[in-house]
C-alpha cells in the first residue's frame, strides 16, 4: 500500500498546467516526517530538474495543521472542485 490516503494536485482547467502545489495527507505524522527528507529539495520534475520541491505541514487559511483525511474531505467535499462535470483528473484523490 501506500503511506498517504489523500493527494491533491490542482490544475489550470484553461491549460492543463498545475498550479506549482500539492496536498498530500500521510497515513501517520511519522510517515509523513520520515518522508519529508526524501521529497523536501528533490525536483519537482524530470522536465524541469532546476524546479525543487519545498515541504510544509499543510494549514488552512492560517488555521491549524489540517492533520487527517476527515480533515482533508471536509476542506473539499463541498468544493466546486467536486462537482459532477469536474473531470475526475482535476478532483482529489
Amino acid at each position: 500500500g501506500y503511506d498517504f490516503d489523500f493527494v491533491y494536485y490542482p490544475i489550470r482547467f484553461s491549460t492543463g498546467v498545475g498550479f506549482g502545489y500539492a496536498i498530500v495527507n500521510f497515513q501517520s505524522a511519522d510517515l509523513a516526517r520520515k518522508a519529508w527528507p526524501r521529497l523536501d529539495g528533490s525536483a519537482a520534475s524530470e522536465d524541469e530538474p532546476h524546479r525543487r520541491i519545498e515541504v510544509n505541514w499543510a494549514r488552512r487559511s492560517g488555521e491549524k495543521n489540517l492533520g487527517c483525511l476527515q480533515d482533508c474531505i471536509a476542506q473539499y467535499r463541498n468544493s466546486p472542485i467536486m462537482h459532477p462535470s469536474v473531470p475526475d483528473v482535476y478532483k482529489p484523490m
